[in-house]
């Protein structure tokens, strides 16, 4: 949850493709898709990547890193921010983020809880609940297309819902990485063309 100026918030960028070929020491290469292209990356890269979402700092991360054993957390963390694999937002800059990152819904959007009509629900191929959000987040996840910005996307959920756009935009900044957590929704840089 983004409660102060200063608090940052991490994400990962793109979502992942699998395997890739393998480099010319035969070791196998990971895939992530971002902004249409394809991102190529060591295992050890790539789990750091995917873990993003799980702890709540860049400190807590490189602490799980160096205890999961991957060699050079922060060598492999400076490149993944580099390649922009990684991004970070604060309440401050949370616009100009949104501007740039479009969400790719992931999932089966069922609605309104009906035992909690303030809870709406987004289940997995099987329809096991992954996630229940509020009515805000779940409108901009069902209404993300991938191909507009979450800035524009929260514009319109502001006009259908009557809300100022600056409460949708704070509203899916802090749901961002629990969406990102269960791998309901993956933020992705607007591609260019």
């Amino acid at each position: 949850m983004v409660t102060s100026p200063s608090e940052v918030v991490t994400v990962p960028v793109g979502f992942p493709a699998g395997f890739g070929a393998p480099d010319a020491d035969g070791y196998p290469r990971m895939l992530v898709r971002m902004g249409g292209s394809f991102y190529s990356t060591d295992v050890e890269s790539y789990d750091l990547w995917w873990q993003v979402p799980h702890h709540g700092s860049v400190r807590e991360l490189l602490l799980w890193a160096e205890a999961d054993g991957i060699s050079g957390p922060k060598d492999r963390l400076r490149k993944l921010v580099d390649d922009r694999l990684i991004a970070e937002f604060s309440a401050e800059s949370r616009h100009a983020f949104l501007r740039h990152y479009r969400l790719l819904p992931n999932g089966i959007g069922t609605g309104q809880d009906q035992s909690d009509g303030n809870l709406c629900t987004v289940r997995g191929h099987d329809m096991k609940v992954l996630i229940q959000t509020d009515p805000v987040t779940y409108a901009v996840w069902a209404t993300s297309d991938g191909s507009r910005s979450l800035a524009d996307v929260c514009v319109n959920v502001g006009v259908e819902l009557g809300l100022d756009v600056s409460v949708v935009e704070a509203t899916i900044a802090e749901a961002l990485v629990p969406l990102v957590q269960v791998a309901v929704a993956f933020v992705d840089s607007i591609a260019v063309a």
